[in-house]
């Protein structure tokens, strides 16, 4: 969500690590591939056109089983969705939750005590999107939002998932909202955090707000600040103490140039906006009421355009809502995936 605004943002493990912790482990380099793209334009089209793949054999990657406390993740897989290879990460037992991060950030980026709290009754799956991690792009074609929620879609085929919870974040929420408008059935419940539905009626931050994302020299710290109010301040060092556990994946510069990109075309197109009606099906839109980055208005907007959706507001709570009030929000996953 921060492209839009003037510049992409990846705040990378290391330079978290300078904010918050002494030390942070050495990050795994990937990088991504060239293979041709099952990724949707970012105009107009029917809803459900984007690609569908049955069943597939999927690919252990060797020795991709993080260390310590980030163990009971279990191994990268890596599986085929059109040319494309999705790379994702499976653990825990119950109804299938699966997890989509924001922009320009890997799976590794998911907190360790957030997903033990998933795993603990759900199966959890966590994947990198289009050009993160072990998760292969292709250079030559746009990306989309909507290009990476045809590649959940058919990831969620290939490995089986049966109409998993869909949980969206920042821009995993707009690739969530863009799912439930291209993929109908493919997904059980939809619940996105801090998302927009892209086009006119998106909300920008205020001009103070874009100024800082936009700042080349706003150092992580403030952009922490943007995430979390000042009074979050323990859940602040939480956060950035359960993230520095894990190895942080780099992220390529051709892809936060994409991933951009991607987040521009989303905020000029109107179609998911105007599919928004036809979704069917359970839609939570939670937001932070103090979200400074994706203001919650988004939320207020989007929740009447779905039939039957509802929003759920975080009082005191900023675009890392998720994480500050984690206990609220995995007990609202788990009311809709039972």
């Amino acid at each position: 969500m921060f492209a839009r605004f003037g510049r992409s943002v990846a705040v990378t493990g290391a330079a978290l690590a300078v904010v918050l912790v002494p030390a942070c482990g050495s990050t795994a380099g990937s990088g991504s591939g060239s293979n041709s793209s099952v990724s949707g334009s970012a105009g107009s089209r029917p809803a459900g056109s984007g690609t569908t793949v049955g069943r597939a054999t999927s690919t252990e990657v060797p020795d991709s089983t993080l260390a310590g406390a980030g163990a009971f993740q279990g191994p990268v897989h890596t599986v085929p969705v059109g040319s494309l290879q999705v790379a994702y990460r499976q653990f825990g037992s119950g109804p299938p939750v699966v997890l989509l991060t924001g922009e320009n950030t890997a799976m590794t980026a998911w907190p360790i005590a957030f997903l033990q709290a998933f795993a603990a009754t759900n199966q959890v799956t966590i994947i990198d999107n289009q050009g993160v991690g072990r998760s292969t792009d292709d250079p030559t074609r746009p990306m989309t939002i909507r290009g990476m929620a045809d590649n959940t879609a058919g990831l969620i085929q290939a490995i089986g998932l049966d109409h998993p919870v869909i949980v969206g974040w920042s821009m995993g929420g707009a690739i969530a909202l863009a799912l439930a408008v291209d993929h109908p059935g493919v997904a059980g419940p939809i619940i996105v955090s801090g998302a927009t539905a892209g086009g006119a009626n998106e909300v920008p931050p205020t001009p103070e707000v874009i100024a800082k994302l936009a700042d080349p020299a706003t150092p992580p710290a403030e952009f922490l600040q943007l995430m979390f109010p000042p009074t979050a301040k323990a859940q602040i060092d939480a956060y950035g103490l359960t993230y520095v556990q894990v190895p942080q994946e780099p992220i390529p510069a051709a892809t936060v140039t994409r991933q951009a990109q991607a987040e521009e075309a989303f905020g000029a197109d109107e179609s998911v906006w105007n599919g928004l009606p036809g979704v069917r099906g359970t839609v939570v839109v939670t937001a932070g009421s103090v979200d400074e980055i994706v203001p919650a208005r988004n939320a207020q907007l989007i929740a009447p355009r779905v039939p039957g959706a509802v929003v759920e507001l975080f009082d005191g709570a900023g675009h890392g809502m998720l994480f500050q009030d984690q206990d609220r929000f995995v007990a609202l996953v788990a009311q809709h995936s039972r």
